[in-house]
């Protein structure tokens, strides 16, 4: 479970922000809510909306998070010596363009609750930390890392040789956390497992969604139906859908980015991604069903079968969802049938998406800590804060206010004439 994540001098984000998924006093809307078992007394959010303008830093939040991930996934065995690390300062001041970035996080895991962060620059990693804390006993520090030196927690198991052997073969351009969970180190498993288990992150060009849906319209998948009936949200009279190998068979692709390892894994055996072809089948006037290449479909209907896969896996495992341009190609109906739907989830998914629909702006559908905005500073710096700063009455309308410039983060469009005399 994601409880806040924070970053600085990365993309847009020049000084440190932190986005937060626990939950305000505010008794409203409980059940976009829940709470954290095990002793934590913690009440997480199911979802978060990021606003702002265009450029304003909304998806280089979802960047950010996913680029952390993605280090922790595969700085240690993909990456090789003297490779980039992929993280690219704040540019547009000279003096940030020289510092590493930092990125953390705080989430629960194993009952634990892990705070994990890292200071990079493109070039290698200066430091790194991690620390667990079991409710109600102590923060342990698990390790710290400062450049080549790394000191271990005396809960960190493992003799001094295997400590010895992490220390000396972590690269400079990788993760200490990355390269323990190569080696098998009990004390970072429950910490690496979170980020390979637990992240999906889908963009608006669809294809990792796309994969995920794919498998999941397999006639072995127990969500085939809940997909279908997804679709029909879009369009009524599809009634079922078809599968079969491609005419043109070609070599199955490696897991997308995106594609949490979990997830992967479970979809292997039906899993066929471009192999597979996707029909979705028609009620015609006399009762037949007729087959329509999916490609063929609105852009909608794509949209919405590229989302289904993703958001029904993420409610039934319990995993975290980043989504950029949610909204995309979907009708304001059925996107806040989506939402509700993770609000109803009884597991502890959560969801957090970048859109522009101002209709979801609903006091009746979304807390007011469950919405985020994105504005740059004269400067160009990306500031991130929530609507629960600016303490909006409960029945406020939040999409006018927002709309009015009451909460920023809205585009200044001057009074542009084309082709008029001036």
């Amino acid at each position: 479970m994601l409880v806040e994540f924070s970053v600085r001098n990365y993309l847009s984000f020049r000084d440190r922000v932190t986005f937060s998924m626990v939950a305000s006093p505010d008794t409203s809307l409980l059940e976009n809510t829940f709470e954290v078992g095990d002793g934590h007394k913690l009440r997480l959010l199911k979802t978060a909306s990021v606003y702002g303008a265009n450029a304003s830093g909304k998806s280089n939040l979802l960047k950010a998070i996913e680029k952390m991930a993605w280090l922790v996934r595969f700085s240690a065995p993909v990456g090789q010596r003297g490779d980039p690390t992929g993280i690219v300062p704040f540019l547009l001041d000279p003096a940030t363009e020289a510092e590493p970035s930092e990125f953390e996080v705080v989430f629960i895991a194993a009952a634990q609750r892990y705070v994990y962060g890292f200071v990079a620059d493109k070039e290698r990693v200066h430091e790194e930390w991690l620390t667990a804390t079991h409710a109600g006993r102590k923060t342990r520090t698990l390790f710290e890392r400062h450049q080549g030196d790394v000191k271990f927690g005396a809960s960190w198991a493992g003799g001094r040789l295997a400590r010895a052997e992490l220390q000396e073969t972590t690269r400079d351009n990788a993760l200490l956390l990355s390269r323990a969970a190569q080696l098998n180190a009990p004390a970072a498993m429950p910490a690496f497992d979170w980020f390979w288990r637990r992240f999906a992150f889908i963009e608006a060009a669809r294809r990792v969604g796309t994969a995920i849906s794919k498998g999941m319209v397999d006639p072995a998948s127990p969500l085939r139906g809940q997909v279908i009936e997804l679709l029909q949200l879009a369009d009524l009279r599809i009634d079922g859908i078809e599968t079969r190998e491609a005419s043109t068979p070609s070599q199955a692709p490696a897991p997308p980015g995106g594609v949490p390892g979990e997830a992967w894994e479970a979809l292997q055996p039906f899993l066929e991604l471009e192999r597979q072809h996707i029909g979705l089948q028609h009620r015609r006037s006399d009762g037949a069903t007729v087959t329509f290449d999916l490609e063929d479909e609105s852009q909608g209907t794509q949209r919405l079968f590229a989302l289904s896969g993703p958001w029904l896996v993420t409610l039934h495992g319990a995993l975290v969802l980043l989504i950029d341009e949610f909204e995309s190609k979907l009708h304001p109906l059925i996107a806040r049938h989506l939402v509700r739907l993770a609000h109803r989830s009884a597991t502890n998914a959560q969801v957090i998406f970048t859109t522009h629909d101002c209709g979801l702006l609903d006091s009746g559908l979304f807390r007011r800590d469950q919405v985020w905005f994105t504005e740059r500073d004269p400067a160009g710096a990306t500031d991130l804060y929530s609507l629960w700063d600016y303490k909006p009455r409960r029945d406020e309308n939040l999409r006018n206010g927002y709309l009015h410039g009451r909460y920023g983060a809205i585009p200044f469009v001057g009074d542009l004439s084309i082709g008029e005399e001036s």
